[in-house]
């Protein structure tokens, strides 16, 4: 298992390992070490090579590989948002599972699907793919993917506004995450990020301005020290309106900034949020020239994107969290 804090270089060597290697079996098990880093990093990277997998799989059958192909491809689609894709590899993982996986695989995997069915609304497939790893683990415990139940538990609870609870589940996660004896991974450290945005979200809520900023910017930190950058547009704006609360509208526009400018990100409604926000300060400190530029900038976003985008101020966050 490659930690969090060696990878760097681990993932150096095997990239180098990689552009020197001319076998296809040695070329799909260095893919598959290497997915398993970028999909929560370098997604563009991850989908390149997870294309080349798929081609070398047709002429070798590793189900162990087939099966983290599903899993990676799945994760890659679900930070990209397109969580259709996702559910559809998640399944075929899940069958993959059901034939030759072993218990805490399956509770990963169950765990991991129930993520991108919160993005898709369908939260009762969530708790029940939840409940189901939970059983898993009452028989073969694991303390790093209960940790992530509990994540996964409170950012369900906060989507049905169940504060009190919510905050409970994430502290937990919070708790459990750092108290485990072996070093992080990169999985643990996104999974980290979804529970410290949660928290944000409900100090948000309880109107504990200070904390909810202390806790979105835990998010961003970890993210641009881990390269995890594929919702680091949510998570500037998350910052950028945290700022606009505690009425410090010159930090609100770093970060609604940095939110636009971000290109790991994908999310064309968190830019248009930033755009609102931005706008709204300039608005508010009647500064014309900039709020003249920025009138500019965004009609060039808004044709850019090709979409209708709906812009409200002040405080838009386009009224859907983002939980995986």
């Amino acid at each position: 298992m490659t930690t969090a804090h060696s990878s760097e270089s681990h993932i150096q060597q095997l990239e180098s390992k990689l552009r020197q290697q001319k076998d296809q079996r040695q070329r799909i098990a260095l893919i598959d070490q290497l997915t398993n880093y970028y999909a929560y990093t370098d997604v563009k990277k991850a989908q390149l090579l997870l294309e080349e997998q798929q081609k070398l799989l047709q002429s070798w059958n590793y189900p162990d590989v087939k099966l983290n192909y599903h899993l990676n491809t799945a994760t890659v689609e679900n930070q990209l948002y397109n969580y259709y894709l996702a559910e559809i590899h998640f399944l075929q993982a899940i069958d993959l599972l059901d034939e030759r996986g072993t218990a805490i695989q399956q509770a990963e995997a169950f765990i991991d699907y129930a993520g991108t069915c919160i993005n898709l609304d369908r939260m009762e497939v969530a708790l029940k793919f939840l409940q189901k790893a939970e059983k898993k683990l009452q028989i073969f415990p694991d303390h790093r993917l209960q940790a992530r139940i509990l994540c996964r538990e409170g950012n369900l609870n906060l989507h049905y506004g169940n504060y009190a609870r919510a905050i409970e589940l994430l502290l937990e996660a919070d708790k459990q995450i750092a108290d485990l004896k072996t070093p992080l991974t990169i999985k643990d450290y996104y999974f980290s990020t979804l529970t410290h945005s949660g928290l944000g979200k409900v100090y948000e809520h309880n109107g504990e301005n200070e904390l909810s900023v202390k806790s979105y910017l835990k998010v961003v930190n970890m993210c641009e020290t881990m390269n995890m950058r594929s919702r680091l547009s949510w998570h500037y704006l998350n910052v950028g309106i945290g700022y606009m609360s505690l009425e410090d509208e010159e930090s609100a526009e770093v970060y609604f900034k940095k939110a636009i400018d971000t290109a790991d990100d994908v999310s064309q409604h968190a830019r248009a949020s930033a755009f609102a926000n931005l706008g709204y300060c300039y608005f508010q400190k009647k500064c014309t020239t900039k709020l003249s530029n920025f009138t500019t900038e965004q009609k060039c976003f808004m044709k850019k994107s090709r979409q209708e985008i709906f812009i409200i101020s002040p405080f838009w966050t386009a009224g859907k969290l983002n939980y995986t």
